[in-house]
């Protein structure tokens, strides 16, 4: 009697309808809000995630290929996330499931010790500050002193998001191979002074650089992740696991290449 063990790796792509679906679909609620539970601080997951809370809108012409024109300002989303981030130990702000209607709802408790932060947060939202309890809607077409209305991005949205965050070689730029970004003046915009630009930043050299996290060759130039900006490595790491959550549930198809380990 004879016994070989000939174990394999099996590699299947994702592909297909479902894969570009979930890719496209924005991202669920529950998954947002699960992740700023986790550890990760509600100021990146937000700012990746959600392109509109209320009447508070993130950046939203970033959520899609490069604009010609700028139209991008600071509409106090910025400031929601530095309170919500100072709030965070302090477990003022939390999502719960209604037990009896199964109904999404947002507590954000009126705490007398942080009571001008929190009225703040409701102000800039347009809530009724009376309230503690909120219900949570995707609507946000129809807004209401007694709902957080939140709009996703998809997957998809957040890449281009941070591939605004690319730095582009004034060559690329002279031969028109990228679009440039201007304001309303003229002069080109920084989508480095945007909230993604303070969250992930894709550098680039013309030879292959020493302290890198991650680096590509493309065009005669590097693209790279420096090893010490731990800011972009920490947004690089949520983003996997954004990807393997939406992309991750994907059936795959018959694996396209299988290797054998010996």
């Amino acid at each position: 009697m004879t016994y070989t063990d000939q174990p394999t790796i099996s590699y299947a792509p994702l592909q297909g309808e479902n894969f570009v679906k979930s890719v496209l679909s924005p991202i669920p609620l529950e998954t947002i809000f699960a992740l700023a539970g986790s550890g990760w601080t509600g100021r990146r997951v937000f700012s990746l995630c959600v392109e509109r809370i209320n009447g508070l809108e993130n950046v939203p012409s970033a959520s899609g290929p490069t604009p010609e024109l700028s139209t991008e300002g600071d509409h106090g989303f910025g400031r929601l996330m530095e309170l919500v981030d100072g709030l965070r130990s302090e477990r003022l702000i939390a999502p719960r499931v209604d037990a009896t209607t199964k109904e999404s709802l947002l507590e954000i408790s009126n705490d007398p010790a942080h009571l001008d932060a929190v009225y703040e947060i409701k102000s800039l939202l347009g809530l009724d500050p009376r309230l503690e309890t909120y219900k949570l809607s995707s609507d946000f077409l129809n807004h209401r002193h007694d709902t957080v209305s939140i709009r996703t991005r998809s997957l998809m949205n957040i890449f281009f998001l941070l591939s605004h965050q690319v730095e582009t070689p004034s060559e690329h730029k002279a031969e028109g191979l990228v679009t440039v970004t201007r304001q309303s003046n003229g002069t080109e915009f920084d989508w480095n002074d945007s909230i993604g630009g303070k969250l992930f930043r894709i550098r680039q050299s013309e030879s292959s650089p020493d302290m890198a996290f991650l680096a590509i060759p493309y065009r005669n130039h590097w693209f790279y992740i420096a090893d010490n900006d731990l800011e972009s490595k920490s947004t690089f790491m949520l983003l996997t696991q954004l990807f393997r959550l939406q992309a991750g549930a994907a059936k795959a198809v018959t694996p396209a290449l299988t290797i054998p380990l010996r």
